[in-house]
């Protein structure tokens, strides 16, 4: 079995794209966010249905969108490792 963790980095980040949102729309602010948290905790199920991170260069660092949102995760011995939850418009800067 498969088990996901959250990086404190991914939770701040869901928790910025909340607030972000919410500015509009608190309602769909909560829906974005549950679909994200679902994608994340579906990699469980899917470990390798991501893509390699262009940026990062390594077999082992993948991500699946939502949206225009990147989840960064890794996976290594049955654990998915979400790193970060990045917006595609942005610059993605791994490992500094």
């Amino acid at each position: 079995m498969n088990i996901v963790k959250w990086s404190a980095q991914a939770l701040a980040d869901l928790e910025a794209i909340k607030n972000y949102i919410s500015h509009d729309s608190p309602n769909y602010a909560n829906i974005f966010v549950s679909k994200i948290i679902t994608k994340g905790d579906n990699l469980a199920i899917f470990p390798k249905s991501g893509r390699e991170v262009p940026e990062a260069d390594l077999e082992f660092v993948k991500e699946v969108f939502e949206g225009n949102y990147r989840i960064v995760y890794s996976y290594e011995s049955n654990i998915i490792n979400i790193i970060t939850i990045h917006h595609g418009a942005k610059e993605l800067k791994l490992f500094e």
